[in-house]
C-alpha cells in the first residue's frame, strides 16, 4: 500500500510539474504573440504615415485606430510609445497623440542627415551587390521614373521610398535601415513643409 501510495504521489507530482511547465510555455507563447501584435500595429501606423493617410499634426484617435486595425487599445498605446521614441508622434498632455510636425529647419537637418547616411548605405550595398540585387534596383528605378512621368505625387513618394529602402536593405545593416525608414517617413508626412522636385 505504501508503495502504491508513493507511486500515485509520484505520478501526481509529475502531472503537476508538467502542468506548470506547459503553463509557463503557454504564457511565453502568448507574450511572443502579443509582442508580435504590437510590432504589427506599429508597422501599420507607420505605413499609414507613409501613404499619407496620416498627416503631420493629425491627432491619432486610439478608438478609431483600434477599430480600423481590429485590435484592442493596449497594442495601440504600445505602438504610440515606440513611435514617440522614433520621433514620429508627439504625446501632448491633456490633448492626445499627434503625428509630429517638424519645422522647415528641422526637416532640412533631417534631409541632410538622410543624404549622408544613405551614401554610407549605398556604399555597403555596392559591396554586397549581386545580379539579383542590381536587377531589383533597376526595376524600382524604372518604376520610379514611370511614376514621375504620371505626375502622381502619392505614387512618386511611394516609389521613391521603395527605391531608397531597397538600397538600405541591400546594405545589410538593420540599424541603418530603421533610421532611414524613420527619416523618410518624417519627410513624407511633412512633405508640405519641405517641397523638392522628384
Amino acid at each position: 500500500d505504501i508503495d502504491c501510495t508513493a507511486n500515485i504521489v509520484y505520478k501526481v507530482s509529475c502531472l503537476f510539474c508538467r502542468s506548470i511547465v506547459q503553463s509557463a510555455q503557454a504564457a511565453k507563447m502568448r507574450k511572443i504573440e502579443y509582442e508580435d501584435l504590437q510590432q504589427k500595429v506599429y508597422k501599420a501606423i507607420k505605413e499609414m504615415m507613409l501613404t499619407g493617410e496620416l498627416k503631420a499634426n493629425q491627432k491619432l484617435a486610439q478608438e478609431t485606430l483600434a477599430h480600423r486595425l481590429g485590435v484592442s487599445r493596449t497594442p495601440i498605446l504600445a505602438a504610440f510609445s515606440k513611435l514617440e521614441k522614433d520621433m514620429l508622434v508627439v504625446n501632448l498632455p491633456r490633448r492626445g497623440v499627434f503625428v509630429r510636425q517638424f519645422s522647415t529647419v528641422e526637416l532640412v537637418d533631417i534631409y541632410d542627415i538622410r543624404v549622408r547616411l544613405e551614401s554610407l548605405g549605398a556604399l555597403q550595398a555596392a559591396k554586397h551587390a549581386n545580379e539579383e540585387n542590381v536587377q531589383r534596383l533597376w526595376d524600382l528605378s524604372a518604376r520610379f521614373s514611370k511614376c514621375v512621368e504620371g505626375d502622381n505625387v502619392d505614387s512618386i513618394k511611394e516609389a521613391d521610398y521603395s527605391l531608397h529602402m531597397e538600397i538600405m536593405r541591400q546594405s545589410k545593416s538593420s540599424f541603418l535601415f530603421e533610421m532611414i525608414s524613420t527619416f523618410n517617413i518624417v519627410l513624407i508626412a511633412n512633405h508640405k513643409g519641405l517641397q523638392k522636385n522628384p
